[in-house]
């Protein structure tokens, strides 16, 4: 074996961001996440929230075994106390930082907090 994948997720395609989470009678819990395939072009996915720990902003799937050596910055820092965070919506983020605009009407509610 020489990648883990999810199913449904298109070979190449990057996580971008996760979205809403939502209650299916019956089913469970799901988040919806968001991805760009290998020609760059964005598209959405539910999955159930028991791979969440799998689901990885930034991350290409299938993901490499060799995915997760140590490079960059290996120290350590510290995150500012909670009482220091600024709470904004998505659709309050700089243009700069915005991903998926064509979502917008789905995500611009998001919380997103600035440390």
């Amino acid at each position: 074996m020489n990648g883990i994948g999810i199913r449904g997720v298109s070979k190449g395609s990057r996580l971008v961001l996760l979205g809403d989470w939502y209650f299916k009678p019956g089913q469970g819990w799901f988040v919806v996440c968001y991805f760009f395939n290998q020609e760059g072009k964005p598209y959405r996915q539910s999955f159930p929230v028991d791979l969440l720990p799998g689901l990885i902003p930034g991350m290409t799937y299938p993901a490499s075994i060799n995915q997760y050596e140590t490079s960059g910055y290996t120290g350590t820092f510290k995150v500012p106390d909670m009482s220091e965070w600024k709470k904004y919506r998505y659709r309050e983020l700089p243009r700069s930082l915005k991903r998926l605009r064509e979502y917008s009407e789905q995500i611009d509610q998001q919380v997103v907090y600035f440390l």
